[in-house]
């Protein structure tokens, strides 16, 4: 049960990154997809700027963060130490 389980997992996350994939190709050869890299914008600047930034700042924050010894220290009370 347990190994199948697994597979499935596996099997769903494989077929998940393959769409993924397929999807960026029309995305960026602008065919099959609803949404393409030349399309026409779909809505405000601002609004376009404040997700972008948003999730630039998510990111830095998370690396910021997770860059810290106390971070780490903590980590490796939960999972094993990376060397």
């Amino acid at each position: 049960m347990k190994r199948g389980l697994i597979f499935a997992y596996g099997a769903i996350c494989y077929v998940i990154s393959l769409a993924t994939f397929v999807y960026t190709i029309g995305f960026m050869g602008n065919f099959a997809v609803p949404t393409t890299l030349d399309g026409p914008a779909c809505g405000p600047l601002w609004a376009a700027l404040a997700v972008n930034l948003s999730l630039l700042m998510a990111f830095a924050i998370q690396h910021s963060v997770m860059a810290r010894p106390a971070f780490k220290s903590w980590w490796t009370r939960i999972g094993p130490a990376l060397r």
